[in-house]
């Protein structure tokens, strides 16, 4: 057997060394439990934005408030692009505004809405495409 003579010190500073090792191993091990699993959203959606020239797809988005309009929000924060809205009507989705003549619409599972983005309320698997066009009314395209 091996005998280390520590001092008070450095038998203090092991036992700190030995907790912080199993409190990281604890920290490893639940971290995977803390990801978000979808349980806690009002829904989960994919929401699709097709712009002029670009398009940005973002899948399984949790929406608290189950509203297409909270969903693209929801995309927007998760997936880095700014949305400007005034009372449930979008005027701007990462940079691109709307004209007199090109306007954002947006639909649902592939339909065109009636109602503004803020009423229409959303599902779980729904698919909330907003789309950049000159057309009214128009299908949502990539359907």
């Amino acid at each position: 057997m091996v005998k280390i003579n520590m001092t008070k010190t450095q038998k203090m500073a092991l036992a700190v060394l030995i907790a912080a090792v199993v409190a990281a191993a604890a920290l490893l091990v639940a971290l995977p439990m803390m990801e978000p699993d979808g349980s806690g959203y009002a829904a989960v959606v994919d929401v699709r934005v097709y712009g002029p020239g670009w398009t940005i797809i973002a899948e399984d988005v949790g929406v608290d408030n189950a509203s297409a309009l909270n969903a693209l929000n929801a995309a927007g924060e998760r997936e880095g692009f700014a949305i400007v809205e005034s009372s449930g009507f979008v005027s701007s989705i990462n940079g691109t505004s709307g004209t007199m003549t090109d306007f954002w619409l947006f639909g649902v599972n592939g339909a065109m809405a009636e109602i503004g983005a803020n009423a229409c309320e959303v599902h779980d698997g729904d698919v909330v495409t907003f789309y950049y066009t000159d057309q009214y009314p128009s299908q949502p395209p990539g359907n």
